[in-house]
């Protein structure tokens, strides 16, 4: 069996059985004086798969440091990366052998290598036995949970908590009255707080906002996103225009938080019309019935399926045409005349009512203790239900949305945040409260 050690100068020697075998400069394998090494291993976790990576560090013959290069490992045995990471600034040589005592070289000088776990997704996830919210600056209430998201989901960035909660949710309400209806915004913020709670009431449909062009189906949807992080309608984390499969990526990662598709316009060309009607009837489809697309490896196992994990929200100037997905869709038809501009344009950012309510006083809990009293009016309703009620509360928008928004207003009023007079008002305009009930 091989030991190894390095030398100051970076000379490798091999032992064997305590007798010198042979010396090895680490620098085997590459022109001049090249080194290398691996600095740390990375563990990319999406919560369904993990990819790992070397972090490989290096120094060219002049001295001077290399680019540091991240190796996926199904690709480091081969050493093709030593040219795409540094090109003519490490060459290695043309002798038998030479990318094998290359690679093992490098390997037996960085035994000793840390290895870093990194999350790749938003939402719940359990760290040191903990259920911790991750957004891309980490994770919420602790600070050693790393998170690198696709480039899209970037903005999804929950800062850790301050102010007082009282205030943070009057500025969530202020939403609701940008629009002159309440049936045009309440489905859009009580979104906000279902997505959350994926795990416990899994939405099962796609919030579709319908209007023609100026209609502010943008700006309205992206502002209910600055729940979330820092959007705007110039700034939506995707778009109809992207590839089936990346879509279905981004419904994965995006877990427990919404994720916003925006401006969904086949226009006049048929063959792009077509196209968009075949992408929103996989994607709708997918989001109705929780459920991704089979895939499979290079050795026919199988691979990971793209389940979508979160709440799905998007807007078009029209709707797309088939009786089946579209019944997993609920409507919300915006005109112009409906949402009060002046409000808009002096509500650029929100604050991130959503997650400082939950932090509110120190309390990092899981998904079933998230909003303590709200949670526990939602966990009555539920155990409340019969097995095929809780099927169709699961099963159809309406129903969800009316329950979130239900316990929504209990837990405002309770927190003094709005009169029982205008709570009962909400309740009572959903078929939820009797006139005059407290």
């Amino acid at each position: 069996m091989y030991n190894s050690k390095v030398s100051a100068r970076g000379v490798m020697t091999r032992y064997l059985s305590g007798a010198v075998s042979e010396n090895i400069p680490v620098s085997t394998g590459m022109r001049g004086d090249s080194n290398a090494s691996i600095k740390e291993v990375i563990i990319k976790d999406d919560g369904a798969d993990q990819a790992g990576y070397f972090k490989v560090s290096g120094i060219n013959k002049d001295g001077c440091h290399l680019p540091t290069a991240e190796v996926p490992l199904k690709s480091f045995n081969s050493m093709n990366w030593v040219t795409e990471a540094w090109n003519l600034r490490a060459i290695i040589r043309s002798e038998n052998n030479t990318e094998r005592k290359l690679r093992e070289a490098i390997m037996l000088q960085s035994e000793d290598a840390p290895v870093r776990n990194v999350f790749t997704h938003i939402g719940w996830r359990q760290v040191d036995d903990k259920q911790v919210y991750l957004s891309s600056n980490g994770g919420l209430g602790i600070d050693n949970a790393e998170v690198e998201l696709d480039q899209q989901l970037g903005r999804y960035y929950i800062p850790q908590p301050s102010g007082e909660a009282k205030e943070a949710m009057k500025h969530s309400l202020d939403m609701i009255d940008v629009s002159r209806r309440r049936e045009v915004t309440l489905p859009l913020w009580a979104s906000m707080f279902l997505s959350p709670l994926a795990d416990i009431i899994h939405p099962s449909f796609t919030l579709w906002y319908v209007g023609a062009s100026g209609s502010f189906k943008s700006t309205l949807t992206s502002l209910a996103l600055c729940h979330f992080g820092d959007f705007d309608s110039r700034h939506i984390p995707a778009s109809w225009v992207d590839t089936d499969n990346a879509l279905e990526k981004l419904m994965f990662l995006c877990k427990d938080a919404p994720l916003l598709i925006d401006d969904w316009a086949p226009g006049q060309d048929a063959g792009k019309a077509r196209q968009l009607e075949t992408r929103a009837e996989r994607i709708v489809r997918a989001q109705g019935n929780r459920q991704g697309k089979g895939r499979l490896r290079s050795d026919t196992s199988a691979r990971p399926s793209y389940i979508p994990r979160g709440m799905l929200i998007t807007s078009g100037e029209q709707l797309p045409s088939g009786h089946s997905h579209t019944a997993r869709l609920y409507t919300v038809e915006l005109e112009r005349e409906d949402i009060i501009k002046n409000l808009v344009i002096l509500f650029p950012t929100i604050v991130m009512a959503f997650l400082t309510l939950c932090m509110a006083g120190g309390i990092f809990a899981p998904p079933l203790l998230f909003f303590p009293e709200y949670i526990e009016k939602l966990a009555e309703l539920l155990n409340a239900k019969t097995g095929a009620e809780l099927f169709i509360l699961k099963l159809l928008p309406v129903s969800s949305l009316v329950a979130i928004l239900a316990c929504s207003v209990v837990f405002i009023r309770r927190a003094a945040i709005v009169s029982n007079e205008v709570s009962n008002a909400w309740l009572e305009k959903l078929g939820l409260n009797k006139k005059g009930e407290d």
